[in-house]
């Protein structure tokens, strides 16, 4: 399947796009705000969120499924939505997990830690595998 992207349109993933620094980072896209050496390419934005993603292009929006980035097939479900919408311009790979206090010493939770390395390394390894 051909992708959908416009001509002259740039691709950029954002993952943990649900709030915070992902979600502000998707907004600047969308905005246009994002400015690259004198010109603002036209974003197409992919808002990669565990229980939806959306797909920005101009005024339209899709929403797909969600990914999670730390379960096993992410990697090819972020491949089928990138395999519709063109080569990724631009990663952020955002998304990620903290595990506070459960990390103390002597208070080691390793349920919390495995939980961290499969969203913040793991799922980033997935996510960079999926835009190659």
């Amino acid at each position: 399947m051909a992708p959908v992207t416009a001509p002259g349109m740039k691709t950029v993933v954002v993952t943990g796009a649900s709030r915070g620094l992902g979600l502000e980072l998707a907004r600047a896209y969308i905005d246009d705000r994002v400015k690259e050496e004198n010109y603002a390419p036209r974003w197409q934005v992919v808002a990669v969120h565990r229980q939806h993603t959306d797909v920005i292009h101009g005024h339209d929006r899709e929403r797909t499924d969600g990914i999670d980035v730390s379960k096993p097939d992410a990697s090819n479900a972020l491949g089928i939505v990138l395999a519709k919408y063109g080569p990724v311009d631009v990663l952020i790979n955002n998304a990620a997990v903290c595990i506070g206090r459960e990390c103390a010493v002597g208070n080691v939770d390793y349920r919390a830690w495995t939980r961290s390395f499969e969203t913040n390394v793991f799922g980033a390894m997935r996510v960079l595998e999926a835009a190659l």
